[in-house]
């Protein structure tokens, strides 16, 4: 549903996206369409155009199909006379434009200068164009952000569009449309906002989503026979120290192994890790880790035996492996070991190789 901001326009190439209702907020803060965002947003996928001399939003077709439809006036037509203007302004220093392969921006002129010797700035012939684009919906913090956090303004100068470029070390084609576009749109910000326009809260997902995405539920694989009271009462008690991410002590111990990485054992401090041999392998050195979230409880280093749920359990065999294991904290690349890992926190775990889908 667009309209609720499920949906990014983007391009990862060059860093731009945004939702249609960051695009909502930034025409009506900027006074460009003086419709309220709830408002606006229901017009500006579809065939609904705005009229600005007499403030009101019309039926397209009906207008007479003259103009364009709000989402090609303001979300596209600004991106495009951006491209296409540092695409002019890379052909009138001589550069080959790699935006548009068919060489027609610029009138198809072009210089015999190297490339490499060349540089586009914020005065050069087509640069306009990016200037004056970046004044329409844009969807900067700086713009849609109620509380501005010393987001820094977009340019409206070629002098400050040219302190952007040098500060960024951008003079090619390709950095300053990256440049402009990510500063115009920033992708992240438009991820950021879709997840918090359309998703749950943490309390919320944490309630009502975890123990159903982690299947902690009473297997379909299980016979009435095996579905006693007992099983049905400690299950419950599990999903509800997981519902509450309880870091008590009397509370099951709960953790979720999303995925393992390998790394050497000079990046991990332990002080209790056995030292290798000296005729050992080199391969030997490679330490595979389980990297989990604690969801209830506290998950302990060489402390207690754990049940250890693997990707290929049968919930019909009754013997359910357990074991030790060893808790580090991650340290960017390196692995600090730890006594214990608290709920709501992320570790890595040591001891878990048999475990792994290979």
């Amino acid at each position: 549903d667009l309209i609720r901001g499920n949906v990014v326009f983007a391009s990862a190439l060059h860093g731009w996206g945004f939702t249609i209702p960051t695009l909502a907020r930034s025409l009506f803060k900027s006074k460009t369409v003086p419709l309220k965002p709830p408002l606006l947003r229901q017009y500006l996928f579809g065939d609904f155009k705005y009229n600005a001399e007499s403030g009101k939003v019309l039926i397209w077709k009906q207008s007479g199909g003259s103009g364009e439809p709000m989402f090609a006036e303001f979300a596209l037509a600004p991106l495009w006379e951006i491209y296409e203007g540092v695409s002019q302004a890379a052909v009138s220093v001589g550069m080959k434009s790699e935006l548009f392969t068919d060489s027609t921006m610029g009138n198809g002129t072009r210089q015999q200068k190297k490339s490499e010797h060349v540089k586009i700035e914020a005065s050069t012939s087509g640069m306009e164009l990016v200037i004056s684009a970046l004044q329409i919906g844009s969807t900067s913090p700086s713009v849609i952000s109620p509380q501005p956090n010393n987001d820094a303004p977009l340019p409206k100068t070629p002098q400050e569009l040219q302190l952007i470029l040098s500060r960024l070390g951008a003079g090619s084609e390709s950095s300053i449309v990256s440049a402009v576009l990510r500063r115009y749109r920033p992708l992240s910000d438009a991820i950021l906002d879709a997840v918090c326009e359309t998703g749950p809260s943490p309390a919320e997902a944490t309630l009502n989503y975890r123990t159903r995405a982690l299947a902690l539920q009473i297997p379909s694989s299980l016979g009435e026979a095996d579905v006693t009271t007992d099983r049905v009462e400690e299950l419950k008690m599990i999903q509800e120290a997981v519902r509450q991410c309880n870091p008590g002590e009397d509370v099951p111990t709960v953790a979720h192994v999303c995925k393992f990485t390998s790394t050497n054992r000079s990046s991990v401090t332990d002080p209790d890790l056995p030292a290798l041999p000296p005729d050992a392998d080199p391969s030997s050195a490679n330490m595979i880790m389980g990297i989990a979230r604690v969801l209830s409880g506290n998950l302990r280093t060489e402390d207690i035996e754990y049940y250890m749920y693997g990707p290929r359990h049968n919930w019909t065999d009754p013997d359910i492996p357990k074991q030790k294991i060893r808790c580090y904290l991650l340290m960017g690349s390196s692995f600090l070991r730890v006594n214990s890992v608290p709920a709501g926190h992320i570790c890595a775990i040591y001891n878990l190789e048999a475990l792994q889908l290979k």
